[in-house]
């Protein structure tokens, strides 16, 4: 059984990052610059499409983390993709998936 909640339009938000090579000026669209901080993670690869990588996010928190004794930092999980689609195919995606740990 999936569990769902919703989240009012004001509580959703999410970052989409990259890497730059220059400071991001104060601009309309609202981008901002941020960096990701040095910090312990766990770390988990998914291989194959992304819609089905949910269930690696849910192995890191439900079993992972009790299994090795660790708690979540205050910091968000984070995703780092090593390649797209369609430039390969859904079962070719490479995702790190990053776990912030205290």
């Amino acid at each position: 059984m999936k569990l769902f909640y919703c989240l009012l339009p004001e509580e959703f938000r999410f970052d989409i990052c990259g890497e730059v090579k220059q400071v991001i000026k104060e601009n309309s669209q609202g981008i901002i610059q941020k960096t990701i901080p040095a910090m312990r993670c766990a770390k988990i690869q998914h291989k194959g499409p992304h819609d089905i990588m949910e269930d690696k996010v849910y192995f890191l928190y439900r079993e992972w983390l009790s299994t090795n004794n660790e708690k979540t930092r205050d910091f968000p999980l984070f995703l780092q993709y090593h390649n797209f689609f369609p430039e390969v195919s859904e079962a070719e995606l490479i995702t790190d998936i990053f776990l912030p740990l205290e």
